[in-house]
């Protein structure tokens, strides 16, 4: 009798400790799904761990699991701030052509360039300033260094892109100028949409780009002040 006792003692006490541990995984597993910040997250397993609620091997798992969550983090937040920034300097340099096309582009502007203070000049600056940033051999680096500039942006994606870039020749006429201009800028535009767009099924990168940009793409791509050419120079440095 009393080994049944005994048995049936140690059957309740493992099945209270399957039944604590498996309360201890839902509350792991609900808190993954929150919007809790990733560090938020690695605390409150830590606090698991300590308690012996969940096992290390559990711990190991969710919180690589949170690692990668943050990694996607990184680099949305950096394409929408590389964008951000490509975008402003697209928004100057058409600015300068709409308001001096003859003197910025076509013959005047590829000789005036080359003269301290003009429009051109300035106009060159901002080209030369986005093409060695933006470039395809740039962002290709800056891809392998952890994908923090431009995120998910494909290889291909990239190529389009710097082609693009590649083509902003100041002897160009202003009509031509302002073309592919618009077009590098949708290009970075659609980089930030993309950005949103996965962010539609991960609520921890969402409520991240809520909290820094806005609750979605439109507050970044509304009509806003442009900025300063000192103001975008600022931002490369």
């Amino acid at each position: 009798l009393m080994t049944q006792f005994t048995k049936r003692a140690d059957i309740n006490r493992k099945a209270q400790a399957v039944g604590i541990q498996r309360q201890a995984m839902a509350n792991a597993s609900s808190i993954l799904g929150t919007t809790a910040s990733p560090q938020e997250k690695i605390n409150f397993l830590t606090q698991q761990l300590a308690a012996g609620a969940i096992p290390p091997d559990l711990y190991t798992a969710l919180t690589g699991q949170i690692n990668r969550e943050q990694s996607t983090i990184k680099q949305q937040v950096g394409s929408i701030e590389g964008a951000q920034i490509a975008i402003d300097t697209v928004d100057e340099m058409q600015r300068l052509i709409s308001d001096s096309p003859n003197l910025t582009t076509g013959f005047f502007g590829s000789v005036l360039r080359f003269a301290p203070f003009t429009k051109a000049a300035e106009l060159e600056t901002l080209a030369e300033t986005l093409q060695s940033k933006m470039g395809l051999g740039a962002l290709r680096a800056l891809k392998m260094e952890g994908g923090a500039t431009l995120g998910s942006v494909s290889e291909k994606e990239l190529a389009l892109l710097t082609a693009d870039i590649a083509q902003l020749k100041m002897g160009q006429d202003s009509a031509f100028m302002q073309r592919q201009l618009s077009k590098v800028k949708t290009r970075y535009e659609n980089i930030i949409k993309k950005a949103y767009k996965l962010a539609e099924t991960d609520l921890t990168l969402k409520a991240e780009l809520t909290r820094q940009f806005g609750a979605d793409a439109s507050a970044l791509l509304g009509e806003g002040e442009a900025l300063s050419m000192e103001q975008i120079m600022d931002l490369y440095r």
